[in-house]
């Protein structure tokens, strides 16, 4: 049999007999000559790795796998070291761990006897770690997620004076995003494997090959469909080196010694003249390199087909998306509080958790093997069950679950309040007496956009107005509460590059106050100068949305859903089942058609269910600089049902139409289901650009076949492209999507031409192993829409409002006397928009301060640097891992030139 997910019985045990490899490896279709028929004459060198995939959880609840990796795992690795100590170093027994379970093995906390044998085999070669932490659904995180996570093994090997490791390996995912090849390049890494689980369709991609990033850089890669793949080479292979995964399944940890010799004797059987050697992915991929050979060239994204699973957990996914882009904004700006002489302390131990953190909630295992624990129950069985109580195993699973929520929950709460702390003491120390906001700009370049506040201390404000200490300047204030009025809103202009305005209270107004914005809630819209939007309440959504600049309406009104209603859906047997048979495998219809889509015990007579919340009522809200339409379920449907309400902004001063959507009382259930919100657009020919993580796609070109081309995960946002316009979309906390008609059941290994109908994914169980099969309660997701010109590129209509989208202005509020900083000044900054600092303080792999930017436009030119501190000095050029590789840049007045090229990191350590 292939390997896959084992059953309960089977994890813990792992057997490499001879005939089980065989088994194993003919059972992957491209390795069909695994059979010792008759031997070869053939010269060649088999490359052996023995490794076991690592999940956190899966098998048992994460903190207890983590145990027995630092414990009885370890110690059975180590004890097979030593029972083949004896042997020449080539078949000395190895063993691969990924960067993260190795640092856990050699935590605080270890004996000191047991400390002391793995430091030894670290050392000896005999435990190896590869340069990546474990696997990740990659495109689900942010860049500087992926580059910390180098810095497990990294560390590991600076710690004990061995060489970075140079090779990095997934198992399990399907698909990685197409920012992985320019991470592992611009590390210094040179191999890449990854292997798919066999019981679903693949990449197709070959089995060696260059993939190139989205930047052109190229890393050497090896795919197998399976978790290592055969024993023997295929029919065809060309090259003198062959990598023999021994690869264990899931936690089952080392084989036994006597099991390394039977692999050995069985690979020596069909290739008697081969050579042996025992170690490192890299040994494998040195041994290609030195053949210099010509290899098939990929160029092109992988889209995940198991990231639907991220959005199993709604609300602590929406907590991910929104922490995230702060990490580095804390960090540049907790380093520029220590150059301004404000912030007197470190960060670094705090930063490093939340990164961990971060992380952790992108590991692939999202709690146990649910389909081993619990029966998967429909009706009256899960009401009876959900409602009295969940019986034991049903609790097991939910906690299971949430030691992966609680990943993201440790990081925020880590997060959010030293950011406030720093924001608030960079308030006290302007030159301002008084109460005043402090607007920060936690991006590298000049912009305005909506402050929303709340008072840190006692006491109330009223609405009045705000002004720039600087300029004189005067914005309307909209204050919020009964008679404690503690929370408000605020439009500001013009904040500089990583830098701050400081704002004060005014009776004071403008000259002349004029407004655009209008709404009638008889009449059903609201507008302001760039948009008119009407309503219609017996449909719960949006009737039109007319783009006043280009007179075009961008709804369309024929489409089966309305423009931003909650579409509910639960899946019927027959749904359940076409995706079954798209995706698995026909060999693994028992084993996957039980875990996946639950069609197993779905009844016939399960009806499909597509809905949508309707009848509502609508209220008009003036908010001064922002007007709001309400659309809410009538007080008479009841408390207790699930529904779903929609909130519109538009604003006086920025063209975005803001639309959040509230989802209530949503009950748990284990029936395949999924929850929507649905924006069809009205355009002619679209085509589509999808802000990936660190690069931009059109999905028709880029995306590889055999990804999942109906469900595609977004970093930043997409942009549909008319012949005349093109609209922007950024989607804050559910980032994943459909194009065209909703299809969830469908999985498409090609692309489909869909027209202009996005569906953004709010929730769903549709893979229930991995994942979190139920969840209930209310739910709050917010989507930001903006119309371009159709000369708009990349930069202009994607990629700069996304990111002013996702990293909103900051604000600090002080009531103390004032310090000695300037009322305004600016920090870190690039002369052209779209190019993100991902990193600004510490270097997390020495000593110096590291400056990471990272080009996400896809454009390539000189871009200037501008520092806090106008010194000069020195920049010295890195790669991801600390390690110099270029001429040093000099810094005049705080201040150097560099070569960025598109979809590119440029790392610096500053002197």
């Amino acid at each position: 049999m292939r390997l896959c997910k084992l059953p309960m019985a089977l994890l813990c045990l792992f057997s490499l007999s001879v005939g089980q490899l065989c088994a194993q490896a003919d059972n992957y279709k491209k390795h069909k000559n695994d059979e010792v028929e008759q031997t070869s004459n053939q010269e060649m060198t088999f490359y052996l790795v023995f490794k076991s995939h690592f999940d956190i959880g899966y098998s048992a609840l994460a903190r207890d796998v983590v145990h027995e990796y630092r414990t009885s795992m370890i110690d059975k690795a180590m004890d097979v070291m030593d029972k083949n100590a004896d042997k020449l170093k080539d078949t000395q027994f190895a063993w691969t761990v990924p960067g993260w379970p190795l640092e856990q093995m050699l935590w605080d906390r270890q004996s000191p006897e047991r400390r002391l044998r793995i430091e030894r085999a670290l050392k000896n070669g005999n435990l190896v770690t590869h340069a990546l932490p474990f696997t990740t659904h990659t495109g689900t995180l942010e860049v500087e997620d992926l580059v910390r996570g180098l810095g497990y093994s990294s560390s590991l090997a600076r710690r004990y004076n061995l060489p970075l490791p140079t090779d990095g390996k997934m198992t399990d995912v399907p698909g990685h995003t197409w920012v992985l090849p320019t991470i592992l390049y611009h590390a210094g890494i040179k191999f890449f494997h990854f292997g798919s689980n066999p019981t679903n369709r693949v990449v197709q991609v070959p089995e060696l090959f260059w993939w190139e990033g989205p930047d052109g850089s190229r890393v050497l890669t090896m795919f197998s469909e399976g978790y290592g793949g055969g024993v023997f080479p295929p029919d065809g292979w060309k090259h003198k080196a062959w990598l023999t995964f021994v690869h264990a399944g899931d936690n089952a940890g080392p084989p036994a010694a006597e099991e390394v010799e039977k692999v050995i004797a069985h690979i020596r059987e069909k290739y008697p003249k081969a050579k042996i050697h025992i170690g490192k992915m890299s040994d494998f991929a040195d041994a290609i390199w030195a053949e210099n050979p010509e290899l098939p060239v990929v160029r092109g994204d992988m889209s995940d087909s198991w990231v639907h699973g991220v959005m199993s957990n709604p609300q602590a996914t929406q907590k991910a998306r929104r922490i995230r882009p702060l990490i580095p904004a804390l960090e540049t700006l907790h380093t520029q509080g220590k150059e301004w002489g404000i912030i007197p302390y470190e960060i670094d131990e705090d930063l490093a958790f939340v990164y961990e953190k971060s992380l952790m909630y992108g590991e692939h295992t999202w709690g146990l093997a649910d389909q081993h624990f619990i029966p998967g129950l429909v009706g009256k069985e899960w009401h009876k069950n959900y409602v009295s109580g969940l019986t034991p195993n049903y609790a097991r699973m939910v906690e299971s679950w949430e030691e992966h929520i609680g990943y993201i929950e440790d990081a925020e709460k880590v997060l959010r309040p030293e950011l406030e702390n720093e924001l608030y003491t960079l308030a006290e120390n302007v030159a301002q007496n008084g109460f005043r906001f402090v607007v920060y700009n936690p991006l590298p370049w000049m912009r305005g956009g909506i402050v929303n506040f709340a008072l840190p201390t006692q006491g109330s404000i009223q609405d009045a107005y705000v002004k720039e200490v600087d300029s004189d300047r005067i914005h309307k204030l909209k204050v919020y509460g009964a008679d404690s009025k503690r929370l408000g809103t605020f439009y500001v202009e013009d904040i500089p590059a990583n830098g701050y305005k400081t704002f004060i209270l005014t009776k004071e107004g403008p000259a002349e106050e004029k407004t655009t914005l209008k709404g009638n809630e008889r009449e059903g819209f609201i507008e302001n100068r760039w948009y008119k939007v009407a309503f219609d309440k017996s449909r719960g959504c949006i009737k039109s949305i007319w783009d006043k600049v280009n007179n075009r309406e961008l709804v369309d009104s024929r489409a089966k859903d309305g423009f931003g209603s909650y579409v509910y859906e639960r899946y019927d047997k027959k749904q359940s089942l076409q995706y079954l048979k798209e995706y698995i495998y026909d060999g693994y219809k028992n084993s996957h058609y039980r875990i996946t889509g639950k069609s197993s015990y779905l009844d016939d007579r399960t009806k499909g269910v597509h809905e949508s919340a309707r009848r509502m009522e609508l209220y008009v809200e003036d908010h001064k600089s922002s007007i709001q339409a309400i659309l809410v379920p009538p007080a008479s449907v009841g408390e207790e049902k699930h529904t779903a309400g929609l909130k519109v902004t538009l604003y006086e001063d920025m063209p975005y139409i803001d639309i959040k959507l509230s989802v209530v009382n949503k009950p748990a259930t284990e029936e395949p289901e999924a929850g929507w919100i649905a924006l069809p657009f009205r355009t002619v020919e679209p085509e589509y650009r999808i802000g990936r993580l660190g690069s931009v796609i059109d999905p028709a070109k880029d995306l590889i076949e055999g990804s999942q081309f109906n469900y595609i995960w977004s970093n930043s946002g997409l942009m549909i492209k008319d012949k005349e316009y093109s609209i922007g979309i950024c989607a804050l906390d559910a980032p994943a999507f459909q194009l065209g008609d909703l299809n969830f059941m469908h999985f498409a290994d090609k692309y489909e031409n869909p027209r202009s109908h996005v569906y953004f994914n709010l929730f769903n169980n549709r893979w229930n192993t991995n994942f979190t099969s139920f969840w209930h309660g209310n739910l709050t997701t917010e989507v930001r829409l903006w119309v371009n010109q159709a000369s708009a590129d990349d930069a202009s209509g994607l990629v700069i409002p996304a990111w002013e989208t996702r990293l909103p202005l900051q604000v600090g509020i002080a009531t103390c006397p004032g310090g000695k900083l300037p009322v305004v000044n600016e920090g870190v900054k690039v002369s052209r928009k779209g190019v993100l600092v991902t990193a600004y303080g510490n270097n997390p792999d020495g000593e110096g301060k590291l400056l990471r930017l990272w080009e996400e436009t896809g454009e390539s030119g000189f871009c200037e640097v501008s520092l806090p501190i106008r010194k000069d000095g020195v920049a010295q050029p890195v790669n991801l891992r600390g390690v110099p590789c270029g001429q040093p840049v000099k810094i005049q007045d705080g201040t150097f030139n560099i070569q960025l090229d598109g979809f590119t990191p440029a790392s610096y350590l500053i002197y």
